[in-house]
């Protein structure tokens, strides 16, 4: 049976979400939910890339190679990562205490050891040529290329191509000049999509129903059996932070809802947030999609402007990275922070389906 038969029965039965938050955050500017347990990680799963099984053999866009069973796989996120070359806090990389903390970002990344990241945009500011990846990214986030999985941003966009992106990561970027595509890591199914929906001043894809990517994504929600997905991309569909609600992303949005995923990565905003679970145009649901955001991978840290609903922990002042723990019916999550105090919020939950 389909992940898309399951959702449609109306007496399919779900595994009850078990939420919690913890929150240590060195800032008057935070909210939090109720504390709870951590969630522990045993990593012993392998990702496959776009287009490629775990032992390297080519593989259908449409047919990912199956993964072991009962696996467990620990992921690391964030996105707006590195400075431009020109930025002046960036100080041969040395960054400063707010602004360029690739470098230190990288470190984090580096002890927790995953079995994935995954790159939430603009990984390489601010135009995201070739040379910039190269000089700055590829010397800090750079060590962990074979086993990110990056989603493409606004800023990718900002040179008037997104050819320096898609010449550096190639494959793993998915099909050249759309950037969306489907990696399983673990037992979950991860969806990289392209949400800078139609920019005028890019020749970025649209989001609209009825779209390339709108099409491919839901063809592919409809015919998954996996039990647990997550969908990452840059732009946030709801945002605490100064960029707020991204309308545009409201038809990708309904096909994950519709499907049951159970988690939304997302960047832009240059600040930690999550929300609760959240279904059609932001209204509170049990059996909506959670999200987070994550723009605090190195780049600078804004400040939030208005809470907006369903927004349960919002945190600025400190870099850091979502580290996951992908169970097969479950998953936990930990946003680690730079600087003594690294644990910074905390919750488990089950999937959906």
């Amino acid at each position: 049976m389909t992940r898309a038969h399951r959702v449609a029965g109306a007496s399919a039965t779900f595994v009850a979400l078990v939420v919690a938050g913890i929150l240590l955050w060195p800032t008057s500017r935070v909210q939090s939910s109720a504390a709870g347990p951590d969630p522990t990680s045993v990593p012993t799963t392998v990702a496959s890339a776009p287009g490629a099984s775990a032992s390297g053999s080519p593989t259908s866009e449409d047919s990912p190679a199956p993964e072991p069973a009962g696996t467990t796989a620990t992921v690391v996120a964030a996105g707006d990562v590195a400075c431009d070359t020109e930025d002046p806090f960036l100080r041969d990389g040395r960054g400063t205490a707010g602004h360029c903390a690739q470098h230190r970002t990288a470190k984090l990344v580096e002890e927790l050891n995953p079995d994935a990241v995954l790159g939430l945009g603009d990984l390489q500011n601010d135009d995201g040529t070739l040379a910039k990846f190269r000089e700055v990214y590829d010397d800090s986030w750079g060590r962990f290329k074979d086993i990110t999985y990056p989603a493409i941003g606004n800023h990718e966009y900002w040179s008037g191509s997104p050819d320096g992106y898609f010449d550096y990561w190639k494959q793993r970027a998915g099909a050249r000049d759309k950037g969306w595509y489907m990696v399983r890591v673990g037992e979950w199914e991860i969806y990289a999509l392209n949400a800078n929906c139609a920019y005028p001043f890019f020749r970025s894809p649209s989001c609209e129903p009825g779209s390339e990517q709108w099409t491919w994504l839901r063809d592919r929600l409809r015919t998954s059996e996996a039990t647990c997905q997550l969908a990452m991309w840059h732009e946030p569909r709801f945002s605490s932070g100064p960029h707020g609600p991204y309308g545009r992303l409201e038809p990708l949005w309904r096909l994950l809802v519709d499907a049951r995923v159970e988690l939304v990565l997302s960047a832009h905003d240059e600040t930690y947030e999550r929300f609760a679970p959240l279904g059609v145009g932001g209204r509170r649901d049990p059996e909506g999609v959670r999200q987070f955001v994550v723009g605090t991978g190195g780049d600078q840290l804004y400040e939030f402007d208005r809470a907006q609903p369903g927004s349960q922990v919002r945190g600025e002042g400190s870099f850091g990275v979502l580290e996951l723990t992908l169970e097969p019916d479950a998953y936990g999550w930990r946003f680690r922070g730079i600087g003594p105090e690294r644990v910074r919020d905390a919750g488990s939950a089950g999937c959906l389906a």
